[in-house]
């Protein structure tokens, strides 16, 4: 009876060894962790010179009719590239943009990032990567003079 208990926990064992080998050899190593079900999108953001921000920006990607596709991200000036998914193939148009954060209005900037959106038309189909690149630059915010400001 002690023989017949000891082959059973043996059993047991090299059974659930075998499941949790079988699970990890399905496994990713984590260098790919996306799975190819997804259409993957990358903006790339391309600023010609250090530029002092201060306000908070966003890295959108939008369909059409100007709706988000996937979460915005907030823009790190030290990141140049910015990923995003969609769960399906699709057909239609797909944009990218770098916009002011409203949530975070700090104050009245002098110089503002201005970015012109960009925006591809097609069918986006799962297991590709699709690009955007956009080129911020300065543009100057001229600040309205209050009543008590002297004239010059």
């Amino acid at each position: 009876m002690k023989t017949l208990k000891i082959t059973a926990v043996l059993s047991m064992i090299f059974l659930f060894s075998g499941f949790v080998s079988a699970y990890s050899a399905n496994r990713t190593d984590g260098k790919n962790t996306k799975p190819a079900s997804v259409v993957r999108y990358e903006v790339n953001i391309h600023i010609s010179a250090d530029i002092d921000l201060c306000s908070s920006y966003l890295v959108v990607l939008v369909d059409g009719h100007g709706n988000p596709v996937a979460g915005p991200q907030g823009y790190n000036p030290g990141l140049s590239t910015y990923s995003f998914t969609e769960s399906t193939s699709t057909a239609g148009v797909r944009g990218a943009r770098l916009m002011r954060n409203a949530e975070i209005l700090h104050y009245v900037c002098v110089n503002e990032l201005n970015t012109a959106p960009v925006f591809h038309q097609g069918p986006f189909m799962t297991g590709q990567q699709y690009s955007f690149d956009l080129y911020p630059a300065t543009k100057n915010v001229s600040v309205p003079k209050t009543k008590d400001a002297p004239k010059e």
